[in-house]
């Protein structure tokens, strides 16, 4: 059940589909039928098969490329405050790795949104979520990476499974547990190939609920 719809996602068996949809059509409590869209990749476009593996950590702390490039080092020097202390991000991505030395600390829970899997599952079985919480949110600790935000919390919602894969059913579902959870800043490094009115009504419901949305930008 998808309750920031008011739906559920049904697998209609390959016989008689024409059918079906004609019988829900008539059915006075259905108000639409949507296709579930396939996520098209975590960047937004391209090749949805993408696992990452990791490389050793480095051998001094540093600012990666990316955090540096829009200056967040000059900011946390010139603002102190401004380090995420109190922020809790959702991560909706492929989970976050809960061993890592550098998010473990961090981490504040999580949901598995996939159909048919644990709901208390959330490891990375894939390595792009791991990715992007250690943009966002690796702690300075002399391991590894600074993140922009590295005095911030973090949940992991995992929507895309170990290829990378997930469906719109699994991104609404995932931020359902966002809105029940009352998170306010949400990261969605994912994409789909076409528009969908269901998720731009969902997205639209986070806005007005007051949800600050980072999503990719598609390297497709």
């Amino acid at each position: 059940f998808l309750s920031l719809i008011n739906g559920v996602a049904i697998e209609l068996s390959p016989e008689n589909t024409a059918q079906a949809l004609v019988d829900l059509q008539l059915e006075p409590t259905v108000v639409g039928i949507y296709d579930d869209l396939a996520n098209s990749g975590q960047d937004g476009g391209g090749d949805n098969v993408i696992v990452i593996t990791p490389d050793d950590p480095p051998s001094q702390e540093f600012y990666p490329w990316g955090v540096s490039t829009i200056h967040v080092p000059d900011v946390h020097q010139e603002y102190p405050d401004l380090k995420g202390s109190g922020v809790i991000v959702a991560i909706l991505d492929t989970g976050i790795d809960t061993n890592h030395q550098d998010l473990s600390k961090s981490i504040k829970g999580g949901y598995n949104a996939l159909a048919g899997q644990d709901s208390r599952s959330y490891q990375d079985d894939n390595g792009h979520g791991t990715h992007m919480a250690g943009i966002i949110a690796s702690r300075m600790n002399r391991f590894g990476v600074v993140g922009a935000a590295y005095q911030a919390q973090m949940v992991a919602v995992k929507v895309l499974d170990h290829n990378g894969n997930g469906r719109l059913s699994d991104l609404i579902n995932g931020l359902g547990w966002i809105i029940a959870n009352k998170i306010r800043v949400v990261n969605m490094s994912l994409g789909f190939s076409e528009n969908s009115p269901l998720l731009e009504r969902v997205i639209r419901h986070l806005y007005e609920a007051g949800v600050i949305m980072v999503a990719s930008a598609g390297n497709g």
